[in-house]
């Protein structure tokens, strides 16, 4: 019967050994440290027996190897494996918390990360906004663009090269310590964190990664900054001065008359206006700035928007009934209270913001223009239609 080990004998007349492992192939060379061959034998033998074999006889460690470890080490370095299995060894050796992920090779969670996320937020192409479009859920293009802008300026110099099954709650945390970061608003903040969480959340929910990255994420305490509003009087100064764009200052009016969003001023069209009132369905996305030389001490702080929050002031000051002051304004509210606005008369309420808006508005347009009252309709359609 062939013996499970070979003996060499070197030119210093120490013996070395090679065990047979298991699977047919033998360990490295290990000195017994004896000069005697039966006394290696029997080294050889306890080694077998006791199965184990030591990495270094005479070194300042003389720690054991286990013959069955060498033999799995050899079978991990020269077998073929399926994917199947290679999964298997990796959930393996993470559930016995030595491994905290993997990324299986030329799977889907080896994908780069830039390339993930360059799909995800196209708003043409990206399977969660279709995702979401299915179910009813609206997502504007501009959201997606912004996102995207933030990812290339604020993530990508810390996670390019990565995979998605990589990205681990160290990158997303790690955020917070960019000094590029650390400087903006937390609003602003908030959305650069949204713009790596919501994808990584997607990801992990369709098995593209199998680290929960997101959850948990602190994000910034925002505190809404107060909101600067017009006077009546400044309003007045701001139409009677000279404009040098008709356009733009007819938009202005309507702002201010009706209450309307940018948007939804510069997306009407010719069908959209009645005789006594302007139906709302479409809006746009771009902004413009104020006129600033009518005295007002902060000119930067009003927008084309400033006009809707004096318009909502002013109307509160009057309509103490939010399910009416809703009708004109689009606004969503918690939960009763849009049931309760289901159940307003739509045409009373339009009346009644008709007469609130001729008694507080009518005269400043008057000084500057001449004009006519003006409903709004909001259908449910068009305020969905609209994303308020």
């Amino acid at each position: 019967m062939a013996k499970p080990y070979l003996l060499y004998k070197t030119s210093n007349n120490i013996y070395y050994a090679e065990i047979l492992l298991p699977d047919g192939s033998h360990a490295n060379k290990k000195s017994t440290g004896c000069k005697n061959r039966a006394d290696a034998e029997r080294t050889v033998m306890g080694w077998i027996v006791n199965g184990t074999i030591p990495a270094r006889l005479n070194g300042k460690e003389n720690k054991k190897i286990d013959v069955n470890k060498i033999a799995l080490l050899n079978n991990l370095r020269n077998y073929d494996f399926t994917p199947e299995e290679v999964k298997t060894i990796a959930e393996i050796l993470k559930n016995r918390k030595l491994i905290q992920s993997f990324v299986v090779y030329a799977s889907p969670q080896s994908k780069p990360i830039e390339e993930f996320l360059e799909e995800f937020w196209n708003f043409d192409t990206s399977p969660y906004i279709q995702e979401k479009k299915l179910r009813g859920q609206s997502i504007h293009r501009d959201y997606c663009i912004s996102l995207h802008a933030r990812l290339k300026r604020y993530w990508y110099p810390h996670i390019t090269g990565k995979s998605v099954g990589e990205i681990t709650r160290e990158d997303i945390t790690g955020i917070f310590t960019d000094k590029a970061v650390a400087k903006l608003a937390p609003k602003t903040i908030n959305s650069i964190i949204s713009a790596m969480t919501i994808p990584m959340k997607w990801a992990y929910c369709h098995g593209l990664t199998d680290i929960n990255c997101y959850d948990g994420i602190i994000k910034c305490s925002t505190k809404s900054k107060k909101r600067e509003v017009l006077t009546l009087e400044q309003a007045m100064a701001v139409f009677c001065t000279d404009w040098e764009n008709d356009t733009a200052k007819l938009a202005n009016m309507l702002a201010f008359y009706t209450g309307m969003r940018q948007g939804e001023i510069a997306a009407l069209r010719l069908e959209d206006i009645g005789t006594d009132r302007i139906y709302i369905r479409h809006s746009w996305s771009k902004y413009e700035g104020l006129l600033e030389n009518i005295g007002y001490s902060d000119p930067k702080k009003i927008c084309f928007h400033a006009w809707r929050h004096l318009w909502c002031s002013r109307i509160s000051d009057l309509i103490s009934d939010k399910r009416v002051i809703m009708t004109g304004s689009g606004h969503k509210t918690e939960f009763m209270l849009d049931h309760y606005a289901e159940h307003l008369e739509r045409e009373h309420a339009l009346e009644k913001l008709q007469r609130v808006q001729e008694k507080v508005f009518l005269p400043v347009i008057k000084k500057a223009e001449s004009g006519i009252g003006v409903k709004m309709i909001r259908t449910e359609e068009d305020i969905e239609k609209c994303n308020f």
